[in-house]
């Protein structure tokens, strides 16, 4: 059994002993190492007898490891939370005996580049990505509204940093929020804070529900603190087609208690937006939160930051439900006539990765949300899909193929939308789809013209016989299909063209089967 790690700038990962594994990870000059993002392939291996019990202690080392020495060339990873430390040491040099190794110390290489074996000090930080947010309710029919929203992100410059939409609810349930609220939107600097919280109403219901007795409704009794109160102020701001009105208070004065206005400046601010039919109420709470929330200790808690928004609301159009193309039903009952198939590959390969009963992973399912996928499960909602594998023969065979033109591995993907899946927001989030299959850290390149209805294409990193190297991929849609390529091993404008020619054959067997 052999364990082998290598490094790339930010990405390590190798042979487990029977699965090939990976992920992203950070180091510093103090000796500091992490690892994110983890994977690893799901064969199942027979010898030795408890490989597979060794693979699984070595991940859940090397995993949880918090820190990394260099000693007699030879790397250390240990971590807090164990006494064990894996021990690598350059390939063709056996581990020291006495060096603590994990179970019966099996041989450990790392690559031969000696460069390699030394962590980077240095990572590039990952680049912040929206969350996906199901805006579903705001096109219900009954929602009986026009929405007047910020878009999903919202970027008035200046002082005040982008707002990202975090939440969307349609009309309140009984006993849920306000008599009559037909949808609310919360939107977000930091994900853990709602800094802006858009409330839309009827101007019907509003109309009524603002008229009620403060004594009824503790609601409209905390709203008089802004309406009425002489320790408030309020400012108009014309709008196209409607206006607006800002509030200036104080917290202290939800209490009935207090009686007399609080010394200081202002502390709490709202805004009412009237719109044709359509009441938007921002920052208006079933109740004053304390002062130290800090949905309200940000720039938006302003007078500037209530016009930013007021001035930036948009109306929303409804977005009409995307029309499936026909598939016939043996195009489902067999989706590998989907994916790649020998005969479309640039070469020789061999085993294409399909489990022993031949079910190549097909059928129906959903994302598990697990390691951070939750985005990705709400976008893909209930689905069909299958994927292959491909290595090329010339490896198993000792010969040497033509890297120029013969990837070392294709891997082909596709995946059929059934409920609650939205194919142009998979394609959106390309890379997370193509993290959640093992390709790490990628990156968009380009366009792929000429795809389906829509293309992407990608750099990415994707573990080839072993070690972690440099792949292309493409990710497409067309109609409720998804698909997906990954070429490993080829680099540059070679292996981005591999790549596409196979997605465009790929695409073919799509048209083929769907009649698109």
């Amino acid at each position: 059994m052999e364990i082998t790690l290598s490094f790339t700038q930010d990405q390590a990962g190798g042979s487990a002993g029977c699965n090939g594994y990976g992920g992203s990870y950070s180091a510093n000059a103090d000796g500091e190492f992490s690892t994110t993002d983890i994977f690893n392939t799901e064969m199942a291996c027979e010898e030795p007898a408890n490989v597979m019990d060794l693979e699984s202690t070595y991940l859940e080392l090397f995993s949880h490891a918090t820190r990394y020495s260099i000693v007699d060339d030879q790397l250390e990873l240990g971590g807090a939370e164990s006494s064990k430390t894996l021990v690598y040491t350059q390939a063709g040099k056996q581990v020291a005996a006495a060096s603590p190794t994990i179970a019966s110390a099996p041989d450990v290489t790392v690559s031969p580049t000696p460069e390699a074996n030394t962590p980077s000090s240095e990572a590039p930080a990952p680049s912040p990505t929206a969350p996906f947010v199901d805006v579903s309710p705001l096109d219900a029919p009954d929602l009986g509204v026009i929405v007047h929203w910020l878009g999903d992100r919202f970027e008035p410059g200046g002082d005040l940093a982008a707002l990202t939409l975090t939440s969307v609810y349609g009309p309140a349930e009984p006993g849920g929020g306000p008599a009559d609220s037909r949808g609310e939107l919360e939107y977000s600097v930091d994900p853990l804070a709602a800094d802006i919280k858009l409330r839309l109403m009827r101007r019907a219901d509003w109309d009524t529900w603002a008229a009620r007795d403060p004594a009824s409704d503790d609601h409209v009794r905390i709203l008089h603190v802004f309406w009425n109160s002489l320790c408030a102020q309020q400012e108009e701001v014309e709008l196209d087609g409607g206006r607006a009105v800002i509030y200036s208070s104080y917290q202290a004065l939800a209490d009935p208690a207090v009686k007399e206005c609080p010394d200081g400046p202002f502390d709490r601010f709202l805004a009412h937006v009237f719109i044709g039919d359509t009441v938007v109420l921002v920052n208006a709470p079933h109740f004053l939160e304390p002062p130290d929330m800090p949905s309200f200790q940000g720039a938006y808690n302003s007078v500037d930051g209530m016009r930013a928004v007021v001035l930036g609301l948009q109306p929303r159009e409804p977005v009409a439900e995307p029309t499936p193309l026909p598939i016939p039903a043996a195009s489902l009952d067999d989706l590998r006539s989907l994916v790649l198939q020998p005969a479309d590959l640039p070469g020789r390969y061999g085993d294409d990765g399909c489990a022993p009963d031949g079910e190549c992973n097909t059928g129906p399912g959903t994302f598990s949300s697990e390691g951070g996928y939750d985005d990705l499960q709400m976008a893909a909602g209930e689905f069909l899909a299958t994927n292959v594998q491909y290595e090329h023969a010339g490896f198993s065979s000792g010969g040497t193929p033509d890297l120029s033109t013969e990837p070392p591995r294709i891997d082909s993907f596709v995946l059929v939308c059934v409920t609650a899946c939205d194919p142009a927001t998979i394609l959106e989030m390309g890379a997370e789809l193509l993290r959640y299959y093992g390709h790490a850290d990628a990156i968009e390149v380009e366009t792929a013209a000429d795809i389906g209805d829509a293309a992407r294409l990608y750099e990415t990193h994707t573990l080839v016989l072993g070690q972690v190297a440099t792949g292309h991929a493409v990710v497409w849609r067309d109609g409720p299909v998804v698909g997906m390529v990954v070429v490993g091993g080829v680099t540059g404008e070679q292996g981005q063209q591999i790549a596409i020619e196979l997605a465009r054959s790929q695409q073919g067997r799509i048209q083929q089967a769907t009649g698109s």
